[in-house]
Protein backbone atom coordinates (compact mmCIF):
# COMPACT_ATOMS: atom_id res chain seq x y z
CA UNK A 1 0.00 0.00 0.00
CA UNK A 2 2.86 2.37 0.75
CA UNK A 3 4.41 1.74 -2.64
CA UNK A 4 1.06 2.41 -4.32
CA UNK A 5 0.76 5.72 -2.44
CA UNK A 6 4.28 6.77 -3.46
CA UNK A 7 3.61 5.80 -7.07
CA UNK A 8 0.34 7.76 -7.05
CA UNK A 9 2.08 10.86 -5.71
CA UNK A 10 4.81 10.60 -8.36
CA UNK A 11 2.16 10.05 -11.00
CA UNK A 12 0.53 13.37 -10.09
CA UNK A 13 3.92 15.08 -10.04
CA UNK A 14 4.77 13.74 -13.50
CA UNK A 15 1.45 14.88 -14.92
CA UNK A 16 2.11 18.35 -13.48
CA UNK A 17 5.58 18.43 -15.06
CA UNK A 18 4.16 17.31 -18.41
CA UNK A 19 1.41 19.93 -18.32
CA UNK A 20 3.88 22.63 -17.29
CA UNK A 21 6.24 21.76 -20.10
CA UNK A 22 3.41 21.53 -22.63
CA UNK A 23 2.29 25.02 -21.53
CA UNK A 24 5.78 26.36 -22.22
CA UNK A 25 5.84 24.77 -25.66
CA UNK A 26 2.31 25.90 -26.56
CA UNK A 27 3.25 29.47 -25.65
CA UNK A 28 5.98 29.23 -28.29
CA UNK A 29 8.93 29.66 -25.99
CA UNK A 30 11.62 30.59 -28.46
CA UNK A 31 14.99 28.97 -27.99
CA UNK A 32 13.53 25.74 -26.66
CA UNK A 33 15.63 22.78 -27.68
CA UNK A 34 13.23 20.43 -29.41
CA UNK A 35 15.35 17.25 -29.27
CA UNK A 36 15.79 17.34 -25.50
CA UNK A 37 12.14 18.22 -25.05
CA UNK A 38 10.86 15.36 -27.18
CA UNK A 39 13.20 12.82 -25.58
CA UNK A 40 12.33 14.22 -22.14
CA UNK A 41 8.59 13.93 -22.78
CA UNK A 42 9.05 10.40 -24.13
CA UNK A 43 11.04 9.40 -21.06
CA UNK A 44 8.46 11.05 -18.81
CA UNK A 45 5.69 9.16 -20.61
CA UNK A 46 7.51 5.86 -20.14
CA UNK A 47 7.94 6.60 -16.44
CA UNK A 48 4.25 7.47 -16.26
CA UNK A 49 3.35 4.09 -17.79
CA UNK A 50 5.56 2.32 -15.26
CA UNK A 51 3.84 4.13 -12.41
CA UNK A 52 0.42 3.30 -13.84
CA UNK A 53 1.38 -0.37 -13.92
CA UNK A 54 2.26 -0.16 -10.22
CA UNK A 55 -0.99 1.54 -9.18
CA UNK A 56 -3.20 -0.54 -11.45
CA UNK A 57 -5.50 -2.68 -9.27
CA UNK A 58 -4.20 -6.19 -8.82
CA UNK A 59 -5.73 -9.24 -7.28
CA UNK A 60 -3.80 -10.34 -4.23
CA UNK A 61 -4.21 -13.70 -2.61
CA UNK A 62 -5.28 -13.92 0.99
CA UNK A 63 -4.75 -16.62 3.54
CA UNK A 64 -8.46 -16.75 4.28
CA UNK A 65 -10.43 -19.37 2.45
CA UNK A 66 -13.68 -18.83 0.60
CA UNK A 67 -15.59 -21.91 1.71
CA UNK A 68 -17.84 -21.75 -1.37
CA UNK A 69 -14.81 -22.45 -3.59
CA UNK A 70 -13.22 -25.00 -1.26
CA UNK A 71 -16.05 -27.14 0.10
CA UNK A 72 -13.65 -30.06 0.41
CA UNK A 73 -12.02 -28.26 3.35
CA UNK A 74 -15.11 -29.07 5.44
CA UNK A 75 -14.41 -32.78 5.10
CA UNK A 76 -10.77 -32.62 6.20
CA UNK A 77 -9.56 -33.70 9.59
CA UNK A 78 -8.39 -30.95 11.91
CA UNK A 79 -4.72 -31.74 11.32
CA UNK A 80 -5.13 -31.89 7.52
CA UNK A 81 -7.13 -28.67 7.57
CA UNK A 82 -4.38 -26.87 9.53
CA UNK A 83 -1.75 -28.14 7.12
CA UNK A 84 -3.86 -27.04 4.15
CA UNK A 85 -4.43 -23.57 5.63
CA UNK A 86 -0.73 -23.18 6.39
CA UNK A 87 0.04 -24.21 2.81
CA UNK A 88 -2.53 -21.73 1.48
CA UNK A 89 -1.02 -18.95 3.62
CA UNK A 90 2.50 -19.71 2.44
CA UNK A 91 1.36 -19.83 -1.18
CA UNK A 92 -0.44 -16.48 -0.81
CA UNK A 93 2.63 -14.92 0.83
CA UNK A 94 4.94 -16.18 -1.91
CA UNK A 95 2.75 -14.90 -4.73
CA UNK A 96 2.09 -11.54 -3.07
CA UNK A 97 5.77 -11.12 -2.21
CA UNK A 98 6.73 -11.73 -5.85
CA UNK A 99 4.25 -9.04 -6.94
CA UNK A 100 5.61 -6.61 -4.34
CA UNK A 101 9.21 -7.19 -5.45
CA UNK A 102 8.26 -6.60 -9.10
CA UNK A 103 6.39 -3.41 -8.19
CA UNK A 104 9.38 -2.20 -6.17
CA UNK A 105 11.76 -2.79 -9.11
CA UNK A 106 9.42 -1.02 -11.54
CA UNK A 107 9.08 1.90 -9.08
CA UNK A 108 12.85 2.33 -8.95
CA UNK A 109 13.04 2.27 -12.75
CA UNK A 110 10.23 4.85 -12.98
CA UNK A 111 12.05 7.08 -10.51
CA UNK A 112 15.27 6.93 -12.55
CA UNK A 113 13.31 7.73 -15.72
CA UNK A 114 11.67 10.67 -13.93
CA UNK A 115 15.08 12.11 -12.99
CA UNK A 116 16.37 11.70 -16.55
CA UNK A 117 13.21 13.23 -18.03
CA UNK A 118 13.30 16.17 -15.63
CA UNK A 119 16.95 16.82 -16.45
CA UNK A 120 16.24 16.72 -20.20
CA UNK A 121 13.20 18.98 -19.90
CA UNK A 122 15.19 21.49 -17.86
CA UNK A 123 17.98 21.37 -20.44
CA UNK A 124 15.51 22.00 -23.23
CA UNK A 125 14.23 25.25 -21.71
CA UNK A 126 17.49 26.62 -20.31
CA UNK A 127 18.55 27.50 -23.84
CA UNK A 128 16.01 30.36 -23.74
CA UNK A 129 17.58 31.86 -20.64
CA UNK A 130 21.22 31.59 -21.70
CA UNK A 131 20.91 32.59 -25.36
Amino acid sequence: NTLDAKASALLGFEVAIGIGYATLILNNLSGTKKAEGIIGLGTLSLSLLFLLSITWPKKYMTSSVNIFHHKSYLNKSEKDLYLQLISDSQNAFSKNNAKAKRKSRVFKEALILLFVATFLLILSVTAKFYV
